[in-house]
């Protein structure tokens, strides 16, 4: 057995000792069983506050007060869009002034700012009441941005528990500096270390076991090699982990094969902005669903539109058909549909100046038309039984695409100026009687093979179904 080896085995049989030791079994869910879930994001300082009504006015670049209290006052909000997952910030003691939870200083302690360790805990339990899970951000790359002050960091204290001084200068997964050189100044862990290994595994159980979380999203996943997520991910018990790999799809597939289960679905994101968002020639949906189905589990992709490293969607469009489209292709083709706050309230704002991170409080959690349509499109896929079914795409051209998943047709179009009709064939609707637009409770026909669909100008995406 190689030192490594060796190393690696020690953290098992730590990992083993500490779930046996823990007081509470963690209830983690598997990929598989997260299939059919539909996530709301949330970043846990701007979501909600314990008392909105006296809430400060939001200063994005400082803590603006939100809550696990808050999140728990606001979660018929989330219910009622018919949302059965939500992700939320990392839980873990910040540098000063990481609202975002990305700057750990202890890793086991909770942020104080967005409440203690029984809060967190009667959120959890408030959303598991309800069936809805939960979703834990987790850093594992690296610390908050204390220089080579490591004395303020638990319990990675020593300059030996980090990589060199080096920055990371290009994004290329795979290479020395990405696994070995500092993110933006942030001082990167060194995972070949075993106490760095053995403490971040022991962190990770610590905040299973005690907050009960149901699955993963793994920040950063790409500054470290394949073999280490592979490790900690049975370690900790075979976890849903959604990884962001923010690179290529290359980069993507090779993590979802040896690493983590799933990775955050850039690919598919930069397609559907540039369809949506830039009238992009639709085609591309079907290149990248091709190239999606060449994953080892596709179904398990973590889809999404907007997120809180991206500008949002309406920032450089003000189409709320394209933007509806956009999100209800998420939903249907494969992977695991997330939405992040915000979007039902037609946030805009940019990454450069974290308006895209923007306080949902001053919106009053007004139930918008984009409100009523995610309650829809979550309706949809719940009463379907989406997942039970495969995606097959059944037209594609310029302007205009369809995908059937079992008794459904979704189509939608990259245009809210001009009407498209097209004439659809191959299609599962004969004899089923009367089939209507779910979206719209109209635009009824005859069930047939070959359907004839127009999407009006400025009409939103159409989703046939047989009549309720």
């Amino acid at each position: 057995m190689t030192a490594s080896s060796a190393s690696l085995a020690l953290v098992g049989v730590i990992a083993i000792i500490l779930l046996v030791a823990g007081t509470t079994e963690a209830r983690v869910r598997s990929s598989a069983e997260w299939q059919g879930r539909r996530i709301y994001q949330v970043m846990t300082d701007r979501f909600s506050c314990t008392d909105n009504a006296n809430a400060p006015n939001c200063n994005v670049n400082e803590y603006c007060g939100g809550s696990y209290q808050g999140l728990v006052n606001q979660l018929d909000y989330i219910a009622g869009m018919g949302f059965n997952a939500i992700w939320i910030s990392p839980i873990v003691q910040n540098y000063q002034g990481g609202y975002h939870g990305y700057w750990a200083t202890n890793w086991f302690a909770v942020n104080p700012n967005f409440g203690s360790e029984q809060d967190l805990i009667n959120f959890v339990d408030a959303c598991h009441s309800r069936d809805i899970w939960v979703m834990l951000d987790i850093v594992v790359n690296h610390a908050g941005p204390v220089g080579t002050d490591y004395s303020q960091v638990y319990p990675f204290n020593q300059s030996e528990h980090y990589h060199s001084m080096c920055q990371v200068s290009q994004y290329d997964c795979f290479t020395e500096e990405v696994y070995t050189c500092r993110l933006a100044d942030l001082p990167d862990l060194n995972q070949t270390v075993p106490f760095v290994r053995e403490q971040l595994t022991k962190a990770l159980l610590w905040a299973l076991n005690t907050f009960q979380f149901d699955g993963l999203r793994a920040d950063t996943v790409m500054y470290i090699d394949q073999g280490y997520w592979s490790q900690l991910w049975n370690a900790i018990g075979q976890p849903y982990i959604a990884g962001e790999v923010w690179s290529s799809f290359s980069c993507n597939l090779a993590y979802a094969q040896y690493g983590v289960p799933a990775t955050i679905n850039y690919p598919l994101y930069y397609t559907v902005r540039n369809v949506f968002q830039s009238n992009g020639n639709m085609q591309q949906l079907g290149t990248a669903w091709r190239q999606q189905a060449t994953l080892p589990h596709p179904q398990w992709e973590l889809n999404f539109v907007d997120n809180q490293d991206n500008d949002r969607f309406l920032q450089a469009t003000s189409s709320i058909p394209c933007y509806k489209s956009a999100l209800a292709y998420i939903f249907f083709t494969d992977g695991v549909p997330t939405v992040y706050y915000g979007t039902e309230q037609y946030f805009q704002g940019t990454v450069s100046d974290n308006t895209n991170r923007q306080a949902l409080w001053p919106s009053n959690y007004a139930q918008t038309d984009m409100y009523n349509f995610l309650k829809k499109v979550n309706g949809a896929y719940s009463s379907l039984n989406v997942t039970n079914y495969p995606v097959e795409e059944r037209w594609q051209d310029e302007s205009f695409y369809c995908l059937i998943r079992g008794p459904m047709m979704l189509c939608t179009t990259n245009t809210d100026s001009q009407s498209q009709t097209r004439t659809i064939p191959n299609l599962p609707f004969a004899g089923l009687g009367t089939v209507c637009d779910y979206f719209s409770g109209g635009y009824c026909q005859n069930g047939q093979a070959t359907m004839t669909i127009t999407i009006n100008a400025g009409d939103s995406p159409i989703l046939i179904m047989k009549q309720q």
